[in-house]
């Protein structure tokens, strides 16, 4: 079995999910010092290890375009190995929001679009507007969108209640506007007849929304595992999404798979995930997304059935691995 060393900045469901697809394949090691934070001294110990961890592998697979994915292609560029990138969105936020045609990107995402083999976009966006900018990486860029475990029920979902649900993990008061919080505290304060729902918020982020709050109809839960929230997506009929920027919008993918109607914002990658089976309110305008609730919960089963079904047809994770490893395959077959 070929050797894999996996390098990533974090330990996301979807990153977890690539291990899981690439174990079946590989004989996957994590790279040394994937949990360590940003500093001088932690990225020598990183550059130390991992060079011996590179010699070992038959090729390189990092999650994010950052210091370690750097580390990572330097040494299967100096040890002949292959390395695979994947982009997740933050890394070329600032190409991605702005109309410009080029800004200035870290020596990092600079350093590795020119030397890894293979770049990974997650989005259909990210993919255009890198190959737009940077057409002589082009041909090293595939998209391969992240995908999810399929509800497969057999029966019908149940009867949806009145609920409105967004999910926002973090603890720090920047997430309150960037996930578009205040957008949907002033939803529920106008929607007194609905339960609102947010999952996820901790420490300041919590204590901010807490603060916020002019209304009796919001709960706010902790973060939860999958089958928990899953029994969450399950109840609600109306799930919202109202970033500023979002590098994928996994949770809106879940949550339509539950059958639950998506209200985001305008954003490119929201407006991708749910194509023509939601609603999209306009500059985070709070009173269109109070109509675009109100509509979409008038909504009937049929409307429910077409965000799965797109979820089904775009975001199963069994489509994301076949692509996935296809696409290293045919790397490594290339270097013999």
């Amino acid at each position: 079995m070929r050797r894999l060393l996996f390098f990533s900045a974090y330990n996301a469901p979807f990153v977890q999910r690539d291990i899981q697809i690439l174990s079946k394949e590989y004989s996957l090691e994590l790279a040394h010092g994937n949990e360590y934070k940003k500093s001088i001294w932690n990225y020598m110990l990183i550059l130390w290890h991992s060079m011996w961890q590179v010699q070992r592998a038959d090729i390189v697979y990092c999650w994010f375009a950052d210091y370690r994915a750097r580390i990572g292609v330097f040494w299967s560029k100096l040890f002949n190995k292959k390395s695979v990138v994947v982009i997740g969105g933050y890394e070329v936020k600032a190409l991605m929001y702005e109309n410009t045609m080029q800004k200035p990107l870290s020596s990092h995402l600079n350093y590795i679009l020119k030397n890894a083999d293979l770049i990974i976009n997650v989005s259909d966006h990210y993919q255009k507007r890198l190959c737009e900018i940077y057409p002589q990486f082009a041909a090293k860029m595939v998209r391969i969108y992240n995908g999810i475990k399929i509800n497969r029920q057999d029966n019908e979902i149940a009867e949806k209640e009145n609920m409105v649900l967004t999910v926002c993990s973090g603890n720090t008061v920047a997430r309150y506007m960037e996930k578009g919080i205040d957008i949907f505290l002033k939803a529920a304060e106008n929607l007194p007849d609905h339960q609102f729902v947010i999952i996820g918020p901790e420490g300041n982020l919590k204590e901010e929304i807490v603060k916020n709050i002019d209304s009796d109809n919001l709960l706010i839960l902790p973060p939860m595992a999958e089958e928990n929230l899953n029994e969450w997506y399950q109840k609600a009929k109306v799930y919202c999404q109202f970033s500023s920027n979002e590098s994928f919008g996994l949770a809106i993918v879940e949550a339509m798979s539950w059958q639950c109607l998506p209200v985001v914002s305008s954003i490119p990658s929201l407006l991708e995930r749910i194509g023509d089976a939601g609603w999209v309110v306009d500059n985070k305008d709070w009173h269109e997304a109070v109509e675009c609730i109100i509509e979409a919960m008038k909504s009937d089963k049929e409307k429910g059935k077409k965000a799965a079904e797109r979820v089904n047809e775009l975001y199963d994770i069994k489509i994301r691995e076949q692509l996935l490893l296809s696409k290293l395959k045919d790397l490594i077959d290339e270097h013999k």
